[in-house]
């Protein structure tokens, strides 16, 4: 055999169990749930579920729900290389998000968001680890009841607007796109609470604020998808999205976001205010962590939020703000045209404990039935309907074996309908959350803004702000089902829960 021949067959052969290596490497990461107890499908090399997903219609509704049927209440799969195990097991779910929290404190956020600025990347939701906890502890006492009620006058001011934008509507008889109203409140609602400017996004949509925050909330097609979904199965392409910076969020908006940020930060440093909104809070947090004497700056200064850091979070405090409360009040006003009764109820309680009298936060706070409202609209309507938790340490559950690195998703609209954890779950019933009732519901089924010490920060603020708007708007119309008014309504699950198609409704002035 000569030297040629020698050559060929050792490379054929170093070819050959190469493969083989890879082939081991990529089976056994592909049978690691297997091996640790979790049931689940059969993955595609490399893709796992990933083909399914992107041919599923309704998202993770579909998909979740064959899981759950087919494997039971844990079970697993993989989303590219990751491991996902998904629970609705009250007892585990007591473990991940409240008795176990310390192994599961951070949010697993995927490769594909490696190429974000770090305007998002900063923001209290996507920390990890201590710089979590230390970012939560500056940021709680800034959403206290006291710190709401200096707020209040300012979110009923952008109420009003949305009532009288929606009167002009009930004139012109037509069907209206709620979602673009309310997206006009909210956006007008955080600009002020967050960053302490009046913007009026509901009559002025070409102001310099909305044009650069409007394109954030666009959902992304798929061919725009690509590279994070790349990311997902290909080792390495987090990292060229790191180096030429493929966000999820469009540069323009975060550049302008965060130019905007500065100059605020900068400014109220240089000429202190009295302003009530998110920003100076976090400032006047900054500043009190800032005095004493100098034993006590060096001690404390690890727990300082950078002038980045307070930017970051007034910015994030508006994109998480924005779409959710925009969402429960969309799902809230389709659920008042198809039931007139629930609305007369609203209507009644509204006209007893406010009547014609200027709309205070104690008297807010009186209208109990409005409560019951709004939290069976975020049981039937979860707006951040799937969240996860990232699993720090390999535990053991029963015959589960969650493995170190993989991820624990909790799809919040699955187990609000499940008629193991609600009766009659897909009838939509404020009384179940009456004071004679709400004690029969597992609080930790219960989940719009997640639950345990990194449950949603903002939660009371964003419940504060819808019930302003449904008072406000219904003191002035009143919403019906009309012709072009889809039912049963359409939804899809990626994240957020949103319907198919725009929800129209008819709007009729209040008698």
């Amino acid at each position: 055999m000569d030297l040629g021949a020698v050559c060929f067959y050792t490379l054929l052969l170093l070819t050959v169990l190469l493969l083989l290596l890879l082939v081991h490497v990529v089976y056994r990461r592909f049978t690691t749930l297997r091996r640790n107890g979790i049931p689940g499908p059969t993955p595609y090399p490399l893709v796992g579920i990933l083909l399914q997903f992107l041919r599923s219609k309704t998202g993770f509704i579909e998909i979740d729900n064959y899981l759950f049927k087919k494997y039971g209440r844990v079970n697993g799969y993989y989303f590219g290389r990751a491991m996902h195990i998904n629970v609705t097991d009250v007892d585990i779910l007591k473990h991940v998000l409240v008795k176990d929290f310390s192994n599961f404190t951070d949010r697993t956020l995927g490769d594909g968001f490696a190429g974000n600025p770090t305007l998002v990347l900063n923001g209290v939701f996507f920390k990890q680890g201590q710089d979590w906890k230390r970012t939560r502890n500056i940021m709680t006492p800034t959403f206290s009841g006291g710190k709401l009620k200096q707020m209040f006058a300012e979110l009923e001011r952008c109420a009003n607007t949305l009532a009288e934008n929606f009167l002009k509507r009930s004139d012109e008889g037509k069907p209206v796109s709620v979602k673009d109203l309310f997206g006009a409140f909210t956006m007008d609602a955080i600009a002020c609470t967050a960053f302490g400017i009046q913007v009026n996004s509901q009559n002025e949509p070409d102001d310099p604020f909305v044009r650069h925050a409007v394109p954030i909330f666009i959902p992304r097609n798929l061919i725009r998808r690509i590279p994070f979904l790349l990311a997902a199965i290909i080792p390495g392409v987090s990292f060229l999205l790191r180096v030429f910076k493929i966000a999820i969020f469009p540069k323009e908006s975060c550049d302008f976001f965060s130019s905007m940020g500065q100059s605020l930060i900068e400014d109220r440093k240089k000429n202190p205010t009295i302003k009530m909104d998110f920003l100076q809070l976090l400032l006047n947090a900054e500043l009190t962590e800032n005095s004493g004497d100098e034993q006590m700056e060096t001690k404390e200064s690890t727990k300082r939020l950078s002038t980045e850091e307070i930017n970051s979070q007034a910015f994030l405090f508006f994109i998480a703000g924005y779409e959710t409360t925009a969402s429960l009040l969309r799902y809230a006003t389709y659920v008042l045209a198809l039931h007139p009764e629930i609305d007369q109820r609203l209507v009644q309680e509204i006209r007893e404990q406010v009547g014609e009298s200027e709309l205070t936060y104690d008297k807010l706070s009186n209208l109990k039935y409005m409560d019951q409202f709004v939290n069976e609209t975020l049981r039937f309507y979860p707006p951040f309907a799937r969240f996860n938790r990232h699993v720090t340490n390999t535990v053991t559950y029963g015959p589960y074996t969650f493995p170190a690195g993989s991820t624990v998703n909790i799809n919040a609209y699955q187990i609000h309908h499940d008629p193991d954890y609600y009766e009659d779950p897909d009838v939509f019933d404020p009384e179940r959350f009456s004071t004679e009732r709400k004690s029969t519901i597992n609080s930790i089924t219960f989940l719009p803004f997640g639950c345990g010490p990194r449950n949603c920060i903002g939660m009371r603020m964003a419940l504060v702000e819808a019930k302003i708007a449904l008072v406000k708007v219904l003191q002035k119309v009143k919403f019906v089902r009309c012709p072009e008014t889809v039912v049963p309504l359409r939804l899809k699950l990626l994240g957020l829960l949103l319907p198919e198609n725009p929800v129209l409704v008819g709007v009729e002035k209040r008698q």
